[in-house]
């Protein structure tokens, strides 16, 4: 009778045991909580990626501050063109008469060249002297 008994239980524990491979639910959950940590992951690594770029992208609006010409006229530079367009960078571009256009911070000025002065190249000093 007792070994009636034993081979029963056995019976009915592989019973359970195939019972709990045929339900799904525990296997389920198990993987549901893997999506969890996956979806918990990614949003880290998406999170420190943005972080990233922003760091990036803030160390490239600050470089490009720097070299802006926007920021130059912001430091009370200016820009002249003649009325050809182009930057007038000598005296040798500028004519008497001409109409020249500045471009300041704020806007433009327009301005009529009167006269043209060359400036004098500085001496360069002799090494005996």
């Amino acid at each position: 009778m007792q070994q009636q008994l034993r081979q029963a239980a056995r019976r009915s524990e592989r019973a359970q045991q195939r019972l709990a491979q045929v339900q799904p639910q525990g296997r389920i959950h198990r993987y549901q909580q893997r999506v969890q940590q996956q979806e918990y992951r990614l949003q880290q690594a998406m999170e420190r990626q943005l972080n990233a770029y922003r760091q990036r992208f803030g160390v490239a609006c600050s470089q490009l501050e720097t070299v802006s010409p926007l920021a130059t006229l912001a430091r009370g530079y200016s820009v002249t063109q003649t009325p050809r367009g182009e930057l007038l960078k000598t005296t040798k571009q500028a004519q008497v008469g001409e109409l020249l256009k500045t471009r300041l911070q704020d806007g433009w000025v327009e301005s009529e060249v009167k006269t043209i002065t060359v400036a004098k190249k500085p001496r360069k000093k002799r090494a005996a002297e």
